[in-house]
């Protein structure tokens, strides 16, 4: 994912610390810097957590996601969510770097053919910015 795009680059890089992981999910829960880098880690942490449990009824006891979903339970024991959070289609997340606050609305958009097995139950997780200064943030990044 990282090679792909180097905003994801720079964005992911307090979190890897001297980890090599490249699992997105296990660079969040792993790391000690996700707290000071995403604004509301443990609705993040929640989030993301129920997205993995929907894949992993589908999946039937695929042993990476039960792994994925183990390590997000750990996480959240440490980064307890303070209520109820509802489920909404757009996540904000807000990521803190040096130049300043950033903001973005997650969603995941899934494809699904019952003709072509390589695209069947594809799921990308979408990031847009949410606002100007991310946005020219993004394509500073970027260049």
């Amino acid at each position: 994912m990282r090679a792909a795009n180097p905003t994801a680059t720079v964005l992911l890089a307090p979190l890897e610390g001297e980890s090599r992981e490249t699992n997105p999910v296990r660079i969040l829960t792993e790391s000690a810097a996700a707290g000071s880098l995403l604004a509301k880690l443990p609705e993040v942490i929640h989030e993301i957590r129920v997205r993995i449990a929907l894949e992993a009824l589908e999946a039937g006891g695929d042993p990476v996601l039960r792994d994925l979903l183990f390590a997000l339970d750990a996480a959240s024991q440490s980064h307890p969510l303070p209520g109820a959070a509802p489920r909404r289609p757009l996540v904000p997340i807000v990521v803190s770097t040096p130049g300043g606050r950033l903001s973005f609305l997650s969603t995941i958009a899934h494809f699904g053919t019952s003709e072509d097995v390589a695209i069947r139950d594809l799921r990308l997780e979408l990031l847009f910015a949410a606002d100007d200064v991310t946005r020219a943030a993004l394509i500073a990044m970027a260049s």
